[in-house]
């Protein structure tokens, strides 16, 4: 069940660069982030009145709402969206690559008391050599040229590595529709007035590409995932909820060759036999730990 958390959310994330490339024929980055956003809080929100989950005793806790949802949604949607329009989709997939790496850093700051094994480090290294070999055709094709790009994805990282960290520390009492809801609503609130006020993203035209984009983006890759996102977090934690990051540039190849033709190279089946060998050492040591504290 931990493997399988992780899973859903790789295949509901990979395509996501591809759907923010096809919105950005009509909309602007953070057009984007608010109508993704708005999709998913409508289908979250009608999901929780179909459980009969009373959103409204939650509401003193809205404060931590509000900031999960800037740090995993609100910031780093308008960040990825602008780095997109300069890099390919697949490097932006290999730059969030370094999510997990980061969440292990910075987890002494949320948890001080908490131990992480050198074995896991390690495997955690191992990992993101892989995505590094896997990159390394885009390096000698000097597809790795504009700074700002990759330096909006390498700051989006951040936010989303102390997102997970956060979530584990401050949110694992809640339900998790009703995080996924409170976290939406801030991201909607968030980008809404400016997107509505300033860009009126249906001013104009919208092309039929952009509008299944924009609406694969809110339903697939925003509600759907949403919820498993703090349940996985929930019993798995946030270091290994945050593979999914080393997973996603793989799964996103392997979309690329079925459905645009795409070729694997030589670097990227070594990088991924590397990163889905070391995500799957990380399960089995995790596993064996669980079972001596058994």
């Amino acid at each position: 069940m931990n493997l399988f958390l992780v899973i859903i959310l790789v295949f509901c994330w990979s395509p996501s660069f591809i759907f923010i490339k096809l919105s950005l024929d009509s909309f602007s980055p953070i057009s984007i982030g608010f109508l993704r956003a708005f999709i998913a809080l409508v289908i979250v929100f009608f999901t929780c009145k179909y459980k009969k989950i009373n959103l409204l005793d939650y509401t003193k806790d809205l404060r931590k709402f509000i900031f999960m949802g800037l740090l995993v949604n609100g910031i780093p949607y308008i960040l990825v969206n602008f780095a997109e329009e300069k890099i390919s989709t697949f490097l932006t997939a290999i730059l969030l690559g370094l999510v997990p790496l980061i969440t292990l850093l910075i987890s002494p700051l949320y948890f001080p008391k908490e131990k992480i094994s050198k074995k896991t480090i390690f495997w955690f290294f191992l990992a993101f050599l892989g995505l590094i070999i896997i990159n390394l055709s885009n390096i000698y094709e000097g597809r790795i040229s504009d700074e700002i790009g990759v330096l909006l994805i390498l700051t989006s990282a951040i936010f989303y590595a102390n997102g997970s960290a956060f979530a584990k520390k401050y949110l694992q009492q809640f339900p998790s529709l009703v995080s996924a809801f409170y976290q939406l609503l801030a991201t909607t609130c968030f980008l809404g007035p400016y997107a509505l006020v300033y860009e009126s993203p249906f001013a104009q035209p919208v092309s039929l590409k952009s509008l299944i984009g924009i609406t694969c983006l809110g339903v697939v890759c925003t509600a759907i995932p949403s919820s498993f996102y703090y349940k996985s977090i929930q019993r798995n934690g946030s270091h290994f909820t945050s593979l999914n990051n080393l997973i996603i540039p793989i799964v996103s190849s392997m979309l690329g060759m079925i459905f645009l033709g795409e070729s694997v190279s030589f670097f990227v089946a070594i990088g991924g036999i590397m990163v889905f060998f070391s995500v799957y050492k990380i399960q089995y040591d995790k596993k064996l730990v669980l079972e001596k504290k058994a």
